[in-house]
């Protein structure tokens, strides 16, 4: 019964209690061993993660236990890491054996495979049954199963939009090229008649190397991806989407044009305005509601708007890498209004509450209904089974019931 508790809670909450997420997903890891030249051989006492996307210069570590057939669980002992570029390449001379387990990504890498192995061989290692952990930071915390696009609301608010006022920007850390996609809902504040750019990169002079959406000084919207994308179309101040996809752009679901290849550039695409050439360009009085960057459809950002609850800063949070991206310009974000946590019951009603305290005391009296209405659904069973008593014919089944006819 508690096991059926505590599943329960957790798929009421994708919350972390802890101050960033397991990034290891065990449904992708496999038996293995990296090699020096990045390719995964085969050895069955030996772990290794899928593509994990990081962050250069953020700190990791990994921790946990091994589950190995002759001994259960136990604490492992090498712990390998094999860095990759953006395209999954393997670095070359990348695989190395980390004795402190904390990892600092270095430039260039996008992705990294983490190896854990039994010291000996004690039997082939079940995956399924071990308790593994690579996660933001430098210090080992308690084991938490994986979650996708998991945010550690201990840590983090999430927001509805964030708002620029003319001075912040954000680094996605992203090269933007022709196999980047994006999509970004955004709304438009003011227009100072200027150049009022919300996202890309750009180069003086060169068209061919921009990946842009600006408002033009008319306050016309331009796109610029390897090309001008579309001649100039109005915008007016109400929330938008724009959206790439298979070398077409999308405003609001409507094509507007295709693109071509863009040329070599790589900086980083900044949010809320434009990178060029290293340097800010067009920052935009803006608000954006989210933004998701796909690399060949493999999604490598997926920024919502939170606040850091630590400090109260605001940034991005993206769920990806699990790394808060905060201002990198002057001045500060202004927050939009936070984003309450909906809570599903069996009976398919949504509760909404503003504080962690509420949302699981609310969590537990649900489970407790749940745990109830199970209970004496089985003695309904076992009194209609027994033949004793009849469900009366004007009686509704309800949601949360598998009843008896």
């Amino acid at each position: 019964m508690r096991k059926i508790l505590f599943g329960l809670l957790g798929l009421l909450f994708t919350i972390s209690a802890n101050a960033a997420c397991n990034l290891f997903n065990p449904d992708t890891a496999v038996l293995g061993d990296i090699d020096s030249n990045g390719v995964i051989g085969e050895l069955s006492y030996r772990i290794v993660s899928d593509f994990i996307p990081v962050v250069p210069g953020q700190k990791y570590v990994g921790n946990g236990q091994m589950y190995m057939v002759n001994s259960g669980l136990r604490d492992f002992g090498p712990f390998i890491t094999g860095y990759y570029n953006a395209n999954k390449q393997f670095i070359s001379g990348s695989r190395i054996v980390q004795s402190s387990r904390v990892v600092t990504i270095p430039d260039g890498v996008s992705y990294v495979r983490v190896e854990y192995g039994a010291p000996t061989n004690e039997g082939t290692a079940i995956i399924a049954q071990s308790k593994l952990q690579f996660k933001q930071g430098d210090t080992a915390t308690a084991y938490e199963p994986y979650v996708a696009n998991c945010v550690p609301r201990s840590e983090y608010t999430e927001l509805e939009y964030i708002e620029s006022t003319g001075t912040q920007y954000i680094n996605t850390g992203v090269v933007l090229d022709s196999n980047k996609e994006i999509e970004i809902a955004f709304q438009y504040i003011s227009h100072d008649g200027t150049y009022n750019d919300l996202f890309g990169i750009s180069s003086s002079g060169s068209i061919p190397k921009s990946y842009l959406f600006r408002v033009d000084k008319s306050g016309n919207a331009n796109i610029y991806i390897g090309r001008d994308v579309t001649t100039s179309f109005a915008l007016n101040n109400n929330k938008h989407t724009i959206k790439t996809e298979n070398k077409k752009v999308y405003f609001d679901n409507e094509s507007k044009g295709s693109y071509d290849n863009i040329a070599s550039n790589p900086i980083n695409a900044y949010l809320f305005a434009t990178n060029l050439d290293g340097a800010v360009f067009g920052a935009s009085v803006v608000k954006i509601y989210y933004t998701k960057i796909w690399n060949n459809d493999t999604l490598v950002r997926n920024f919502i708007p939170a606040k850091r609850n630590s400090d109260n800063a605001i940034g991005m949070y993206d769920t990806v890498t699990q790394t808060f991206f905060a201002n990198a310009g002057t001045g500060a974000f202004i927050a939009g209004p936070a984003v309450a946590i909906k809570i599903a019951t069996t009976k398919y009603v949504e509760t909404q509450f503003s504080d962690l305290g509420t949302r699981l005391a609310a969590a537990v009296a649900t489970v407790n209904t749940v745990v109830t209405n199970t209970i004496n659904q089985a003695a309904s069973i076992a009194t209609l089974q027994s033949g004793k008593q009849t469900r009366p014919a004007d009686e509704t089944c309800p949601a949360y019931k598998q009843c008896l006819l």
